[in-house]
């Protein structure tokens, strides 16, 4: 069994949307609010996913190891991961670096979604896929 909150619903990509409108429309924040609150909360959602209090907990990077061993052999994943690799690590062989890369703030929204479908499914559904494969094919 993977130790990953599969039930916790990500949001700080939302919030920081609606934040951003906010501030646009009507000047209510600045931009350094709307980053300080926004990198605040992915941190906590990021930790809340593992079930940590502490980025720094091992049980964090012994979750990672164990969702990478159970995703790296879903093709329709790998296709996308294969991308991924080669646009921030040039071309490292280094997975585990490159998995771990994938929660970070710009794709950590998405990619909770298809952990979580990965884990419960076994399977991730092809819009979910494709949006994971939109934001990196930004990057």
């Amino acid at each position: 069994m993977i130790d990953y909150d599969t039930e916790f619903i990500v949001k700080y990509k939302d919030i920081q949307e609606e934040l951003e409108a906010k501030k646009n429309d009507n000047k209510e924040y600045s931009e350094d609010d709307v980053i300080l609150v926004i990198d605040e909360l992915y941190r906590h959602e990021l930790l809340s996913v593992f079930r940590s209090e502490d980025i720094c907990d091992e049980k964090i990077c012994s979750t990672m190891i164990v969702l990478w061993d159970s995703i790296r052999d879903y093709p329709p994943f790998l296709e996308i991961f294969n991308i991924f690799r080669k646009k921030v690590n040039d071309n490292s062989t280094d997975n585990d670096e490159t998995f771990t890369a994938l929660f970070c703030f710009d794709t950590f929204y998405i990619f909770h979604k298809c952990i979580c479908e990965f884990i419960n499914k076994r399977e991730i559904s092809p819009h979910i896929l494709e949006q994971l494969k939109n934001v990196v094919d930004t990057f």
